[in-house]
Formats: C-alpha cells, structure tokens, sequence
C-alpha cells in the first residue's frame, strides 16, 4: 500500500534527477522516504538517491518496490501545475501508479522490478574531499566542456583545480577560498572525467554547495543535498583512464 501527496515541484525536481542516469528504476517506497539505486547504461555514473518522507505533505505505505518507466514519469511530473498538491496512489490491482493534479488524473502502468538490476555503492578509499559553493565549480565545468569532452580535477593540501585542453586553449581554474568550504586531502588526487557526464548532473540539482571525493584515477563522488534538504543524493562517476 503506498498514498501520498506531495508539491508538485518536488517531484518535477526528484524525476529530473533520476531521468539523468536511467530509463527504468526500481522505486524503493519506505516507511522514512523514496529511495533509488540505478547505474546507467555504460555503467558510467552511479546514482544514489534518497527523497525523505518529510518532502510530503502526507505519507502512508506498507513499504514496497516498483518499476517506474522514468521518461513517461518525467512527462506526467512536467505537465503538473506549478507549485501545487499532487496525490499519488499505487493500486495493486491495476498495477498503477494513479496521479492526480487538480481535477486530471493519469494512470501509469508500472514495470516489472524484476527485470530492474539491484544496486550497491562500491567501496573505496577516497584520498582528498572538498566541500566548495557549486557556482564556481559549474564555471569550470563549462568552460572545460566548450572545448574537450573531458577534463581534470586535481587536489592537493591547498588547492582544488579544474584543467582542461585542446589543441588551441587551455582552460585552468582554481576555486577561491571564499567558495572552497573544506579541503582534506591524503594522498594524490588527480584523475580525468567527462564533461559530458558532469554537464548533465550539474543541471538536474539544485544546491549551493557540494562535497567532493576523488583520488588518483579513482571515481568521482558528489555528495549533496537539495530539495530544501528533503533529498540527499550520491552519484559516483567513473574516471576516464588515458590508454597508453
């Protein structure tokens, strides 16, 4: 059993973020919140997300799983009316998800969780995490990301560094330590990524500051909250590994 009802920009922005790494999610519906696992398809990106009970304006279930087509999710979340109620229903029978805004209701047909992979963060040993405002951190993201599809970020005990290059300029920031928060580093810290992927991220969440976690040629982490602090959300990034 699963009712609830919820602002309809909450869900507009927990979809958003989903739709980032997958088509098809298991949604973990608990007793303290909606929780998603999901890698995407080039087993790339990681995405761990967790939306507290707390988002809702009412919640009530047993706890229970479903499989969630995301795109046509994101279509119904993006035809609701802006900032209003939202009841979400799940009917066993029918095997729907039933969606009501206002006097329109719509009805999804959920998928077989079966099918959906279970997920689990790895474990590693991170050498260097920094808490910086996502600002700046956004500017060197896409400045790398106008002239390469990957870039570097580098730490050490002072400094956190976004390089980049082609074969006609060089892009070089370091975040200023009215937005650098918290630096910890251990070890060597200097691995590439793909601004593609950072790219995407970056525009489905909405916060001011991130932490980071990375080593050498390990992945990367964000760590973050947003939605007000209703929703925590993890993504893991693979590196990209130059070939000799």
């Amino acid at each position: 059993m699963f009712k609830a009802k919820i602002k309809s920009y909450y869900l507009k922005d927990f979809i958003n973020i989903v739709s980032n790494v997958a088509d098809e999610i298991k949604l973990n519906i608990q007793n303290n919140g909606w929780s998603v696992k999901v890698v995407d398809p080039a087993h790339v990106a990681l995405l761990d997300v967790m939306l507290d009970k707390d988002a809702f304006v009412e919640y009530e279930t047993d706890g229970m799983e479903i499989g969630i087509d995301v795109e046509r999710f994101k279509k119904v979340a993006g035809s609701l009316k802006k900032d209003s109620d939202v009841d979400i229903e799940f009917r066993p029978k029918t095997n729907k998800l039933n969606i009501k805004n206002g006097n329109l209701t719509r009805r999804l047909t959920l998928l077989d969780t079966t099918n959906i992979a279970d997920i689990k963060l790895p474990n590693i040993d991170f050498t260097g995490t920094a808490v910086l405002g996502i600002d700046e951190f956004k500017q060197g993201v896409t400045a790398a990301s106008s002239i390469s599809d990957v870039l570097t970020i580098e730490m050490t005990k002072d400094s956190f560094r976004i390089t980049s290059n082609d074969d006609l300029e060089e892009i070089d920031l370091t975040v200023s330590d009215k937005t650098l928060f918290g630096l910890s580093v251990n070890g060597s810290c200097k691995t590439m990524y793909s601004t593609v992927y950072l790219s995407n991220f970056l525009k489905t969440v909405k916060t001011d500051v991130l932490t980071l976690k990375t080593g050498k040629d390990i992945p990367l982490m964000f760590e973050l909250k947003t939605l007000n602090g209703f929703c925590n959300v993890n993504y893991l990034l693979a590196p990209r590994i130059e070939s000799e």
